[in-house]
């Protein structure tokens, strides 16, 4: 499909990897996904008042999150103003919102590959009484995390090179891994031109490094969350399948969304692509 290629901007080995997957027409909506303009989303807690009556906030497809519409400043003013509201996609939600329900709940919870913090905030909206760990190798976002976290009664940021005083002593275990970005590419345009076979298995081995070295944090009966922002199976199916069989592991559930909205459609309808498995010793 040169066509879509040339109109939508996308290198043709990437529309030729879509349509091998995922057919004529899946490709076409994603190549012209793509073109969108990603909306700001946010999350609230479903008991709180104040997001409802909210002007700037328009009631997502998803329940518990809404399309923020104004500007900068009011965006500042209401995260501000309540901090369990949190700027995040329902796909990147999933994955922790899969948590909310674990039998027993988790005691010790670690956030490995933090970044800036928002899949932290949630862990820590879901899981109150748990205490909860994050981190990042990057030192700009690690210096962002303890930033964002200061002072905070639940969330403790560390060093990356000090999780090994946590060996064998996670309940829950947080891998949102280095990943392509394919199924966020309306928010990462730049990220398509660098989307090959090459790129892909680098990011593999990466991903499985990652996974290796932290399994090691697991308590007997420790679950693992390993998640991307990818719709490639070598990024996800294939990776939690690899953890089941070289860590003696069970994938307890899963769950793969290619991205929604296009162009002209509501905000309101959109999504990002993304991955999650929960996965336990």
């Amino acid at each position: 499909m040169p066509r879509h290629a040339q109109q939508t901007s996308h290198p043709e080995p990437l529309i030729s990897r879509w349509l091998a997957a995922s057919g004529h027409q899946k490709t076409t909506h994603l190549a012209l996904h793509s073109l969108v303009q990603g909306p700001i989303i946010i999350s609230a807690p479903a008991t709180g008042t104040s997001e409802l009556t909210n002007p700037s906030l328009i009631p997502h497809s998803q329940p518990g999150f809404y399309v923020f519409n104004g500007d900068h400043g009011q965006l500042q003013s209401l995260l501000s103003a309540d901090h369990s509201i949190i700027v995040h996609d329902p796909t990147s939600a999933a994955p922790i919102l899969a948590t909310r329900d674990l039998d027993p709940p988790p005691h010790t919870i670690i956030d490995i590959c933090a970044g800036k913090g928002t899949k932290t905030r949630l862990l820590a909206r879901l899981h109150p009484c748990a205490k909860i760990v994050a981190t990042d190798i990057d030192r700009v976002r690690l210096a962002i995390l303890r930033e964002q976290f200061a002072g905070h009664q639940h969330v403790k940021v560390i060093e990356y090179d000090n999780l090994r005083e946590h060996a064998g002593k996670t309940d829950l275990l947080l891998l949102d891994v280095p990943c392509s970005n394919s199924g966020v590419l309306a928010r990462r345009v730049e990220a398509k031109y660098r989307l090959d076979r090459t790129s892909l298995e680098k990011l593999v081995d990466v991903q499985r490094q990652l996974i290796a070295d932290s399994i090691l944090l697991l308590a007997p009966r420790g679950k693992l969350v390993y998640c991307t922002c990818s719709i490639d199976a070598m990024e996800n199916e294939q990776q939690a399948q690899w953890i089941a069989k070289w860590h003696r592991m069970k994938i307890v559930a899963s769950a793969s969304r290619l991205p929604n909205g296009l162009p002209g459609e509501s905000p309101t309808e959109y999504y990002d692509g993304g991955y999650w498995s929960l996965i336990a010793r």
